[in-house]
């Protein structure tokens, strides 16, 4: 009694899957198989055995939840009063982007505003001596919420959140700086114009 392998590897999503079907030759009385194996009955039993398994796969696999919607509060909005437009336009755009909610905590700021905060040490800008781009109304800062919606410092968060701001304003054309990127003072809630593009 002759039996013949036939091994076929086929790619299903970058892994391989293989398959393997065995035919034993039409003369053994107790082969439940089928008739002895050519190209093309070959290839279509284990066409079926494939589709049988893909269309397995793709019930079990689980969905990709849809991404949430953020909206700006009128608090954030209110906050922005007073900022560059295209600042404006690069948060408004970034909120549609996110894949965490962040809000506004400061849009202009005053000189006195500014030395306060660096007296706090919150700011190596002490507002008069060296201004802010806050005071100029060229920088936002925001503040990040987790994804049970509580407020959160995590560095990790800000970039992922700084992400949906550098994408709004490649999309708009319009040059930003994340504080998050700079070496000598991270600051991961700030965003402002390119100095270059917007003195």
């Amino acid at each position: 009694m002759k039996a013949q392998l036939i091994a076929t590897t086929l790619i299903v999503g970058g892994g391989a899957v293989l398959l393997w079907a065995i035919q034993r030759a039409k003369n053994d009385p107790v082969s439940t198989v089928g008739p002895e194996p050519t190209s093309s009955n070959t290839q279509s039993f284990l066409s079926s055995l494939f589709f049988q398994d893909n269309n397995a796969m793709k019930e079990t696999t689980p969905q990709a939840t849809p991404a949430k919607r953020f909206y700006l509060s009128s608090r954030s909005k209110n906050r922005m009063s007073g900022v560059h437009t295209d600042l404006v336009r690069v948060v408004e755009r970034a909120i549609q982007l996110t894949q965490f909610d962040f809000g506004i905590t400061s849009g202009v700021r005053t000189a006195e505003e500014q030395n306060a905060l660096f007296k706090k040490k919150a700011s190596q800008l002490d507002g008069y001596s060296k201004k802010s781009r806050h005071q100029t109304g060229h920088a936002i800062d925001f503040v990040v919420y987790d994804e049970n919606g509580k407020v959160t410092w995590g560095f990790s968060y800000y970039t992922q959140v700084s992400l949906a701001f550098k994408q709004a304003a490649l999309e708009l054309g319009i040059a930003i700086k994340w504080g998050g990127d700079w070496v000598s003072f991270k600051d991961g809630p700030h965003v402002e114009l390119d100095r270059t593009v917007y003195p």
